[in-house]
């Protein structure tokens, strides 16, 4: 399903297991991943990182093994976050159980997140703060099984990118402003993926293939907007 303004829809579509929900504007994207259920932190290999940062320029890098949770709080801009959360640990390997949450507000600020294992879920929220807030970025990369991402975008010029391998998977995109791109990627199983966005010069792209119940929904308002969905067998 592709709805615009003043855009141009594309589809190509090979197969569809008919796996639909969505709209109802995607319930503030699922209750936010119903409540982020990646994570139960009940094993002996449990980690959690939180870290709080203001100002300009700062880092955060957080790698996790085992099952895990992380949550980065970042004010101000040119600020940069890095999560790497895999289950294996050392030479043994589990049911990964990751999750992570990045909110930055403020401009110029990136995420990314690389997530391995099973229960995967990632969140990240960009507050552009419009006047002075724009060029924020967010790139999720997951690979594993119940896989779940939602990127909240504000502002002009923002753009997310999501890459996602294994089964059950599921992406929500949300951005509003101008000059926004979303793309999405998926392989696997039981594929989900919307996208919605607000503003105009907007773009946004699915692209899934795998072994069917394939699912895409965008939704654009406002001008020059484009949607490009394929989905294979």
């Amino acid at each position: 399903m592709a709805m615009s303004g003043s855009a141009l829809a594309d589809a190509t579509q090979d197969h569809s297991g008919g796996n639909t929900n969505p709209h109802d504007s995607f319930q503030d994207s699922r209750d936010t991943i119903d409540g982020m259920a990646g994570y139960s932190g009940n094993s002996s290999n449990a980690s959690e990182s939180f870290i709080l940062q203001g100002g300009v320029s700062n880092d955060a890098d957080v790698t996790q093994y085992g099952e895990q949770f992380s949550d980065i709080d970042q004010d101000g801009y040119s600020n940069y976050s890095k999560v790497v959360q895999d289950d294996e640990v050392g030479s043994t390997s589990g049911q990964g159980q990751n999750e992570s949450r990045i909110k930055q507000e403020g401009s110029d600020n990136y995420a990314d997140v690389y997530q391995l294992g099973d229960r995967n879920d990632s969140y990240v929220e960009q507050d552009g703060l419009w006047g002075g807030g724009d060029d924020n970025s967010a790139t999720v990369v997951q690979d594993g099984d119940l896989n779940d991402s939602y990127i909240k975008q504000f502002g002009d010029n923002n753009w997310a990118d999501v890459y996602q391998g294994g089964d059950e998977l599921d992406s929500d995109i949300l951005q509003t402003g101008y000059g926004n791109d979303a793309q999405v990627v998926q392989t696997g199983y039981g594929h989900d993926s919307y996208i919605k966005q607000f503003g105009s010069g907007n773009w946004a792209s699915h692209t899934q293939s795998g072994q069917s119940q394939h699912f895409a929904e965008t939704r654009s308002y406002g001008h020059n907007n484009t949607a490009n969905v394929v989905q294979a067998p």
